[in-house]
């Protein structure tokens, strides 16, 4: 069986070299100039990462919160096809520990890399310390979210998270060195303790036929089996607000399900778009990045900052304008719908500009651009945004258009700052 599995990736990976040729090839050249300039760059920078421990650590620290929270993907993720004939036998131990030791050396050549950025790219003593330490702390994360896969007590991973982090900072950060000695006695015992931990096969099984469909599919370029997938997939999927729990009438059935895809949107999403804001409210108000080459000029972080607001409300749009067209494509294909096409986009743009004026306060409120300018912003980006939705009909807006309203959005932008 472990030739046949051999064979079938290496089969996998041949497909996809030959269907991603240009692409594949495209990205090696670009990815060794780009790091050929930057490994450089680094190196012979006098700025170094490893001067400031405390706030890389803990910025890994977040980070490793928001993967536990956000990331889905299997963090073991074994065949469908050794599940099937090994479940009942000792040889799935066997790939349990194959499966174990690649995540041990996945996140060895993680932490090795993170930590030549972190020191410059000059080796030495503390960069392997920081390696070994940095290692652990991923290794715990991996069984944290296994332990959250397998639905285990919210008490005990917030506690295993907890403790993880706070020793991983102290010991990362050098703050007390002898944390690592603990770090490292915490992973034996979460590694040990994993075995104690049930898991729901019948799940696992499901998912992992799920991953490896999805992973085919892409391989071979099949984007409508990948649709197809995706949709049962998310068809399956349990909510626990569905738009029959709210008072419907034909005057809010349309809010209302714009009000659910709201909080149904993506979290990745969601996350992404927040770090944008974190990322423009840090830059413009704290001093940070002020000692990092380039995003530490007051100039260019202002337009980083533009820049960043303005992506936040391009995307914002993207978002609502999609499920305006799906509602209007479904009408096309038969599926009557009683409603207009601006009670639909009124309906929609409603919940979209509340959003929009929600986050706007709030930006107005940590920069104070001043309350005439704070209102004439909020009036302009909701009436792009109305408009923009609007323009949907009748396929009228053209790439031009599209532009149009993003620079009116970007340089808005520009007067919350």
């Amino acid at each position: 069986m472990y030739k046949y599995l051999f064979r079938q990736s290496f089969r996998a990976s041949i497909i996809q070299i030959r269907n991603y040729f240009v692409v594949i090839l495209g990205l090696i050249i670009i990815s060794v100039i780009f790091l050929e300039s930057v490994i450089r760059a680094i190196y012979s920078s006098s700025f170094s990462l490893s001067d400031n421990l405390l706030m890389v650590s803990v910025i890994m620290s977040v980070a490793q919160l928001f993967i536990l929270l956000f990331r889905k993907v299997l963090v073991f993720a074994m065949h469908p096809a050794a599940i099937h004939f090994f479940f009942n036998s000792n040889k799935i131990n066997c790939f349990k520990t194959a499966l174990f030791v690649k995540k041990i050396i996945t996140n060895v050549i993680i932490s090795f890399l993170l930590c030549l950025i972190i020191f410059n790219f000059k080796l030495s003593v503390n960069l392997c310390v920081a390696t070994f330490i940095l290692w652990a702390y991923f290794m715990m994360g991996s069984f944290i979210r296994w332990f959250k896969y397998a639905r285990h007590k919210f008490a005990i991973i917030t506690t295993f998270y907890l403790c993880s982090s706070i020793l991983f900072v102290l010991s990362f950060a050098s703050i007390i060195t002898i944390a690592g000695v603990p770090l490292f006695i915490l992973l034996a015992f979460i590694v040990y303790y994993n075995g104690k931990v049930k898991i729901d096969w019948g799940k696992y099984y499901d998912d992992s036929v799920y991953a490896n469909k999805i992973d085919t599919s892409a391989r071979h370029r099949n984007m409508a089996e990948m649709q197809q997938i995706n949709t049962e997939h998310i068809a399956k999927k349990k909510h626990s607000i569905r738009i029959y729990h709210l008072p419907l009438n034909k005057n809010n059935a349309l809010l209302g399900k714009a009000l659910i895809e709201t909080f149904r949107m993506s979290k990745q999403v969601m996350v992404v778009l927040g770090i944008l804001l974190v990322f423009t409210v840090l830059l413009n108000k704290t001093s940070i990045f002020s000692g990092i080459p380039l995003i530490g000029d007051p100039n260019i972080s202002y337009v980083f900052c533009m820049f960043s607001i303005g992506t936040f409300l391009v995307n914002l749009r993207e978002i609502y304008s999609k499920q305006i067209l799906s509602i209007c494509d479904k009408h096309e294909k038969g599926f009557f719908i009683p409603y207009t096409f601006k009670k639909i986009v009124s309906s929609y743009a409603i919940v979209c500009c509340f959003v929009t004026t929600l986050i706007l306060v709030i930006l107005c409120f940590i920069f104070l651009p001043g309350l005439i300018k704070s209102i004439i912003v909020l009036i302009t980006l909701n009436l792009g945004m109305t408009l923009s939705f609007l323009m949907q009909s009748k396929k009228r807006v053209t790439k031009l258009v599209n532009i149009i309203i993003n620079l009116i959005f970007v340089i808005g932008s520009r007067f919350l700052l």
